[in-house]
């Protein structure tokens, strides 16, 4: 009923203004089609908005200005009603609202109004419309949406691109100085925060290898607790991320042996998923361990990251493509390029739409 209320509503914003009123129409291209895409691209634009103000509120919470940290402490209510566990606390559902639901609706509603100076008015109201339905919804679960609910144990998201899914989100509540999108992930891209490095414990294997020890030293000055070993062992587990190098071909069973019981071992131990980086050299790679790469890529149990690396990479340009990855893993790609731009390119439209994956556990959903 919302929803339909909602399409409702976009709709008389365009037929309150005439529908001709609308004077952006591009030659070939259906007026009413035309006001749908500048609708939808006014909102996701407002959301931006948001997410600029929510990485404000974080950066004036650890300020030294007792003021500033007493404006960023109003935005600590709605992480305490979702808190680092990713469970709920009914206590604080009302102050959320106040401190947090409303704010973020006229926080988007302002920036929308504003654009309203550069965009005709009828998809400036229609964008209006979407975010006033949105925030009903949501004060309709009292703040529990689908961005926001209890965890016992989070799966992997599901990489998707320029936009945020819910299990995307939910990281934030978990490390609150990163995975601040609310919809679309622009800001985090932007400063580094699609992804978050510093005080996690790493685990790099290939010890003696020329890009583990450039990795190692390029995620220590990203604030990483690093540590350096040939093959992983008993205490790997207990780590946050592990680095692991493409096996020797032909050990294709013992390497899906080595992610599986490291899978195994984490499980029950932390509410998040162990995270794994494949290193695999393109494009010469075995393509057994490719196909590999590209099932654990999708998969639930794992946040996985294929890294895509040349021979250089591994050897005489290893403190280069260190940086770059460390670069790609702070915008949150899980195709990790090494690479020149061309083939880094190529190399991900080959990654995902031509290699065929070879599951092993279940495939990450974009919906809880």
């Amino acid at each position: 009923m919302a929803e339909a209320g909602g399409g409702g509503l976009v709709f008389a914003a365009f037929t309150a203004t005439g529908g001709t009123a609308y004077n952006a129409a591009v030659p070939g291209v259906p007026e009413i089609a035309l006001f749908a895409v500048t609708v939808a691209l006014t909102f996701l634009g407002a959301t931006i908005a948001f997410d600029l103000v929510h990485v404000a509120l974080h950066a004036a919470y650890r300020s030294s200005q007792p003021w500033w940290r007493a404006v960023g402490a109003l935005h600590q209510v709605h992480h305490e009603f979702l808190d680092r566990n990713l469970q709920i606390r009914p206590k604080r559902m009302r102050a959320n609202l106040f401190h947090h639901v409303i704010p973020e609706y006229l926080t988007q509603v302002t920036a929308t109004l504003l654009l309203g100076a550069v965009l005709p008015l009828a998809p400036v109201l229609g964008a209006v419309a979407i975010e006033t339905v949105v925030f009903l919804l949501i004060l309709r679960t009292r703040g529990i949406d689908i961005n926001h609910r209890a965890y016992e144990r989070l799966p992997a998201y599901r990489p998707q691109g320029f936009f945020c899914v819910p299990h995307y989100h939910a990281l934030h509540h978990v490390f609150p100085d990163a995975y601040y999108g609310s919809w679309l992930k622009a800001v985090d891209q932007i400063f580094g925060t699609a992804a978050l490095l510093r005080d996690r414990r790493v685990l790099v294997t290939g010890a003696g290898r020329p890009l583990a020890a450039a990795l190692a030293a390029e995620l220590s000055r990203c604030g990483a607790e690093v540590t350096v070993v040939a093959r992983p062992g008993e205490g790997a587990p207990a780590h946050d991320i592990v680095v692991l190098h493409h096996a020797d071909p032909g050990d294709e069973d013992q390497y899906v042996g080595l992610v599986e019981r490291l899978l195994h071992a984490r499980d029950g131990a932390r509410k998040i998923p162990l995270e794994i980086w494949s290193i695999v050299p393109e494009p010469d790679g075995d393509p057994q361990f490719v196909r590999r790469s590209r099932g654990y890529y999708f998969d639930a149990r794992v946040s996985w990251r294929h890294i895509a690396v040349d021979r250089r990479a591994m050897g005489s340009e290893a403190s280069e493509a260190a940086r770059r990855i460390a670069l790609w893993v702070r915008r949150g790609c899980h195709y990790v390029p090494a690479l020149p731009l061309a083939r880094a390119i190529a190399g991900f439209f080959r990654f995902r739409f031509q290699v065929e994956p070879v599951f092993v556990g279940p495939p990450a959903r974009v919906l809880p």
